[in-house]
Parts: C-alpha cells; structure tokens; sequence
C-alpha cells in the first residue's frame, strides 16, 4: 500500500486527472483501513481525513454519482474510527453527512447498491443513538434500514442482502432487549439465526461462522435473562466452540476479542472456583489487546470489568 501511495502521490501531482486524484484517495482509504485493523485508530483518521479533502474536491468539482458516492464512504470511515475512539458526538456528525449524500443518491439512482449504502447509513446513526441510550431514536433508524434490507433480500437473494437482513434483526432484537421486551428480542434472534445457519451451511466463510456464533451468543443472553439457565448455556457453548476455532484460524484483534467475550459469558455463568479459568482466560486476552490498541479503549475496560470479578472469587 506505500508502494502504490508513493506511486499515486507523484502522478496526482503530474497530471492533475480526476483519475490520478481518486486513485491517491484510494491509496490513502487502503492504509486508513490497515491502520484501524491493527488499532492504530489515530493513525488511521491521518490517512482518512486526506482521503476526504481529496473526495471533497471532486465532488464538488464533478458532482458525479461517483464521487458523491467516494465521499459518503469517507464519512463513514471517518465516523467509524471516531465511534471506535468513543467519540460519539464526533462519529454522529460524520455519519450525517453521509446519510445526507445517501438519501440523494438512493433517490436519484435507485439501485441496488445506493439503496444499501443508505441503509448503513441508518444503521450507523442506530448504533450511535443505542450507546448514547437513546433507544427510541436507535429503533427509529433501525427499522428504517431493516425495511430496505428486506426489500433488497426479497429482491436479489444474495449473501449479502441475507447478511445483512440478519445484522438487521439483531440490532432489533437489541433494542428490545435493552427495553426488557425479552420475547420480542428473541422473535427477532431467531429470525436471525435461522438465515445465519444457512449461510453457514452454503457458504462456510469466516464470516458466515462468526455471525453465527454471535447469534447463538444474543440468543444464550436472552435465555440467561430469562432464568433459562441450562439453555442459555447450551447457546454460549455453541458460540464458543466457534469463536475458539476462529481465532485458531485467522489470528486477527477481532477474532481474539470475540472469544475473550465468549469466556466471559461462560465465566460469568459459572458457580463457585469453575468461574476462575474462563474469567481468567478472558481477562489474559484483554490484557493483551489492550496492550496492543491502546488507542482503543474498550479493551481496558473490559479487562478492568473481568479484574473485578476475579477479585471476588
């Protein structure tokens, strides 16, 4: 990617072309994405932000779909890192933009892709509106996605569309249980979890795999919730077997976290010295990737949260 950077930087500044200037941009988005991927979030926002000064130019020196469509995407990569940070008012404010550009693009085009690209737009203010605990407004924008992502599954069938129909379904399921509406999140668990074991199934990808551990996870909460405990057991010992092959597999920051959150669940579920090694476990994890993305602070706060529940085993 520096290669390609130092390539792209010296026939921009030659030639000048549109071309030449959105192939830098590129180059910036591919070492931006590199930088989040290993946690080096300020890193990353330094590559996006000259990514956007170069999108905003040619969108308004093009206004072509195009362009307009380059720059929503910095937007979004810009908010993503600055809600990864914690900064949420900072990520809110990107994503609108992005939003704003999307609702024009999906009206002017109607296609496939503008149509999905508004719907993450909704989507990511949902997410920004749920941790501020603004639930009432997250469900507004997630249904709003989720009713264009059904149109798009019924649509064209794919991977994707089925994708992310079922990540709408658990951004539901989770604002109703975060309203202790515990039935209504489990209708739309399910719906989500019967999609995902298909996927699963057809296509076998790390992907396919991770999104259904997670739902077993949303499900196992729900059953914990509800004083099930034996089944909700049963669902976090599905995740996990997953999660544990996962991080075996691809060795990413993602994939040790998710196992570190599935010990935890299993800890937390456990009596008496059988909580001390799944705790435990999860504590180590996040100690490391807490070390590794200091720019994250989540994984310090987990580990704090896991280091108080040692402490009173």
């Amino acid at each position: 990617y520096r290669k390609s950077l130092a390539i792209g930087k010296q026939l921009a500044e030659e030639t000048e072309t549109v071309e030449a200037r959105c192939d830098l941009s590129v180059s910036y988005d591919n070492i931006g994405d590199t930088c989040r991927a290993q946690g080096k979030l300020e890193d990353a926002l330094e590559y996006y932000r000259k990514s956007l000064a170069i999108g905003k130019q040619l969108a308004e020196e093009t206004e072509t779909v195009e362009a307009r469509c380059d720059l929503s995407v910095s937007y979004d990569n810009i908010g993503d890192t600055c809600r990864a940070q914690g900064k949420l008012e900072d990520a809110l404010e990107y994503y609108r933009k992005s939003l704003a550009i999307g609702k024009q693009l999906a009206e002017e085009t109607e296609t496939v892709k503008a149509r999905r690209d508004l719907s993450v737009s909704y989507n990511n203010i949902g997410i920004i509106c749920r941790t501020q605990g603004k639930l009432e407004d997250a469900m507004e924008y997630y249904r709003k996605s989720l009713a264009i992502l059904e149109q798009l599954a019924e649509e064209t069938e794919t991977v994707e569309a089925r994708r992310d129909l079922t990540a709408s379904y658990n951004n539901i399921g989770h604002i109703c249980r975060a309203q202790g509406k515990l039935e209504d999140a489990m209708e739309y668990y399910r719906k989500s979890l019967a999609i995902l074991e298909q996927l699963a199934e057809e296509t076998e990808t790390v992907e396919a795999r991770r999104d259904l551990s997670a739902s077993y996870n949303n499900i196992g909460n729900i059953c914990r919730a509800q004083g099930k405990l034996e089944d909700a057991m049963e669902y976090y010992q599905k995740a996990l077997a997953i999660f544990e092959q996962l991080a075996e597999e691809t060795g990413t920051i993602k994939s040790y976290d998710d196992l570190a959150a599935s010990y935890y669940n299993i800890g937390v579920m456990e009596t008496g010295a059988a909580r001390w090694k799944p705790l435990n476990d999860a504590f180590k994890i996040w100690t490391v990737l807490s070390r590794q993305c200091p720019d994250n602070p989540e994984f310090a706060r987990r580990r704090d949260m896991v280091a108080a529940k040692l402490n009173k085993i």
